[in-house]
């Protein structure tokens, strides 16, 4: 599974609301201080909110290493949850990778 943090970035505009008013320096130095490593993507133009419809934060995505959605949860999850739905996704993988005649492992 591949953990990313989505952040609508560029200044605030009529077209662009959620947008943040902080640099990508200041939500780096963010990350770093809190000892959060995974990838960050900044979405300059709004199209992956669009794309996604992505439209509450926190949103969280489940998505396999070759890019397939198992789904997504809007608003924020409190550590079990993130855990069950982890499993979750990992055992719904297997399941898919097995009738695929894939190894998972």
């Amino acid at each position: 599974m591949i953990s990313a943090s989505l952040f609508p970035f560029g200044e605030k505009s009529e077209g662009h609301p959620n947008n943040n008013d902080i640099s990508k320096e200041e939500i780096a130095g963010f990350m770093n201080e809190n000892g959060w490593t995974y990838p960050i993507l900044f979405d300059e133009s709004g199209e992956i909110l669009s794309n996604y419809g992505i439209t509450a934060f926190p949103t969280t995505f489940m998505i396999d290493v070759n890019g397939n959605v198992y789904g997504y949860v809007s608003g924020a999850l409190t550590g079990d949850m993130m855990e069950s739905i982890v499993l979750q996704t990992i055992e719904s993988a297997d399941q898919i990778g097995k009738r695929r005649g894939e190894d998972n492992e």
